[in-house]
Order: structure tokens, then C-alpha cells, then sequence
């Protein structure tokens, strides 16, 4: 009897190691996992605002160099009120409009940009009026992650730079 006892004690420690190495095998993948928007990479990030507009528009590029697509589900400011992801879509007469979108997917190796006249970001509720130099605070939500990637966007002027002081005037 006193040698079942003690080879049954020899066991218990490899069956708690067992045991153990099942439950950590179990969480290993999402241990693993790099957060969502971890590969993202994100540049050229600009907000063009008009004096006296409302809402402002947002542009950037990103690039995922992971080997997994990259789905972008939000995007807020600690500057603005909210920020809507939009796509311009112009119909067969050339009519162009804009449509929110819920979410972009950046795939694997490829690049995405939001750029006038196509994907941007429509930035509403400013906290405080915003000049050229400014800096905006863009924070990135991607699809499986709690963290945001938070990007800076330099603020630019809709009013073109003229040369010398000269003045274009457009006839109609």
C-alpha cells in the first residue's frame, strides 16, 4: 500500500505539468497574436480644413506588410466630436457622392490610400478651431483589438498658395 502512494505523488507532478502545458497550448495563439493593428503602417496623414466649414476631411496612407489582411472598423479624434469613414463615388453622369463606409480592409503586402476623390475621413464637431501647422490626433481602431494606433495628421488649408501676392480670378 505504502508503494501505490508513493508512485501515485511520482505522478502527480508530471500530470500537473501536463496538465499545464494543455492549458498554456490552449492560449498560445492568442498570446502570440500581434494586436490588430499592429502591422499597420501609416503615413502622409493630413486634415484639410475650410475656415468656416463645419466638418473637415482626412486623408492618409497605409501599407500592411503582415502576411494577413488588416481591417480598419473605426476612427475617432480627441479633437473632434466624430470621425466617419466615407468613400466618393461617382455615378455613370459623373455625379459624385459620398458614402459612409462601416470598414477597409488593407490586404496583405498592399497599400490603401484615402485621398480626395476617393476613401477619406470626415471629421465633424471640431473642440477648437484648427489652422495650417495644426496637428490632429487620429487614432486607428482595427477589427480584434481593444488598442488603437494612433497616428498625428498635419492640419493644411483648403485656400490654395499663390505666388508673390498675385491673386487667380476665375471668370464663369
Amino acid at each position: 500500500m505504502q508503494q501505490r502512494m508513493n508512485s501515485g505523488r511520482r505522478h502527480v507532478p508530471g500530470m500537473l505539468v501536463l496538465c499545464l502545458c494543455c492549458s498554456l497550448s490552449l492560449l498560445a495563439p492568442a498570446a502570440l497574436a500581434a494586436p490588430a493593428c499592429g502591422a499597420l503602417q501609416v503615413s502622409n496623414a493630413w486634415v484639410r480644413v475650410v475656415s468656416g466649414a463645419p466638418v473637415a476631411a482626412g486623408y492618409l496612407e497605409m501599407h500592411n506588410p503582415g502576411d494577413t489582411a488588416i481591417t480598419v472598423v473605426a476612427v475617432a479624434s480627441p479633437q473632434f466630436g466624430r470621425v466617419h469613414m466615407h468613400e466618393s463615388i461617382t455615378d455613370d453622369n459623373g455625379m459624385t457622392t459620398m458614402q459612409p463606409i462601416a470598414s477597409v480592409s488593407v490586404a496583405a503586402g498592399q497599400r490603401l490610400a484615402f485621398a480626395p476623390g476617393g476613401y477619406h475621413l470626415m471629421l465633424f464637431d471640431a473642440q477648437r478651431k484648427l489652422a495650417s501647422g495644426d496637428h490632429v490626433t487620429l487614432q486607428l481602431q482595427c477589427a480584434g483589438a481593444d488598442d488603437r494606433l494612433q497616428v498625428t495628421a498635419e492640419v493644411r488649408s483648403m485656400m490654395p498658395k499663390h505666388d508673390n501676392g498675385m491673386h487667380m480670378h476665375h471668370d464663369g
